[in-house]
């Protein structure tokens, strides 16, 4: 795969063993279960301004398929698919770490006005 991440890689890793752990204990099912990961959405040009701009993805680790190649392959896909949603709504929804939070007895109140400013 050659445009797989070493983070595809670490999945598929990832999927292959919790693939054996469920199969040992008779759980392996039909559907996948989901990771998240976190996503840099912040824009090129602000870069050099520091700070963070983040966002998630999610999406399967694909436990269903038995092969490591084809896991990798359909992980790659998958997390590219995620990662190109993440980056599209982190635009304006990702959480901004740039900014200090104010203090608040209320936390959900100073994310709510650092997106504001």
């Amino acid at each position: 795969m050659p445009d797989a991440t070493l983070n595809d890689v670490v999945v598929t890793v990832i999927g292959g063993a919790m693939r054996r752990y469920l199969q040992s204990r008779g759980e392996l099912g039909d559907v996948s279960p989901v990771t998240i990961a976190p996503v840099s959405v912040r824009e090129a040009e602000a870069r050099e301004l520091g700070g963070n701009m983040v966002s998630v993805m999610a999406f399967p680790i694909h436990t269903t398929i038995d092969d490591p190649l084809e896991r990798l392959a359909a992980v790659q896909r998958d997390s590219t698919g995620a990662r190109r949603i993440a980056r599209h709504w982190g635009r304006t929804t990702g959480w901004s770490f740039s900014r200090p939070c104010r203090r608040s007895s209320r936390p959900w109140a100073s994310w709510s006005s650092a997106r504001a400013s």
